[in-house]
């Protein structure tokens, strides 16, 4: 029984090409046919990569012969040159509440209890050029409620828009430039 299965299944072996060639299957023709186009096209895929990598080791040389310290101080310079870096503005503003009572030298009585003082500052500092540099400092005092700073000995009320008005030169040291 063995020896007939083996028989029926090498006979079905050696038919089996015979059949699948009938049956109108690819031949050997086609199939030539198209491993060649395969190779060809294959081969045209190798010759555009290998173009490709002249192409790009070409600009890593080009890369590789330029001076990137040069590149890079351009860069610092762009950075530290823009509009924003060379205008520095700063300020301060102070408030200040006093009174006081005074007796002069002619018997007269001074009283003040409500002295304000008000004091703006801005500061600028502008990198003109790499070795020009300008620093200014704009400042205000306002005392309000006091109209005629010549002459402080008058006591007159007046309001705000007055004494925003007038101007005064500061004397003392600490309010000058440092």
């Amino acid at each position: 029984m063995v020896k007939k299965i083996s028989v029926l299944a090498l006979a079905g072996l050696f038919a089996l090409p015979a059949l699948s060639a009938a049956s109108g299957g690819p031949n050997v023709q086609d199939l030539e046919r198209k491993i060649e186009e395969l190779s060809r096209q294959l081969d045209e895929l190798k010759a555009a990569m290998g173009e490709q990598a002249e192409m790009n080791k070409a600009t890593a040389e080009k890369l590789d012969d330029m001076d990137f310290e040069i590149l890079e101080e351009i860069e610092e310079k762009m950075d530290d040159w823009d509009l924003a870096a060379r205008f520095k503005l700063n300020g301060d503003f102070r408030s200040r509440l006093d009174m006081y009572n005074a007796d002069t030298v002619f018997g007269r009585s001074l009283q003040n209890d409500s002295l304000w003082t008000n004091r703006f500052r801005l500061n600028m500092r502008v990198k003109a050029t790499e070795n020009v540099e300008f620093k200014g400092r704009l400042a205000m005092y306002i005392r309000p409620g006091e109209c005629s700073p010549l002459l402080p000995m008058i006591q007159e009320p007046c309001g705000l828009f007055l004494t925003a008005m007038s101007a005064e030169l500061p004397t003392d040291s600490s309010n000058l430039l440092c």
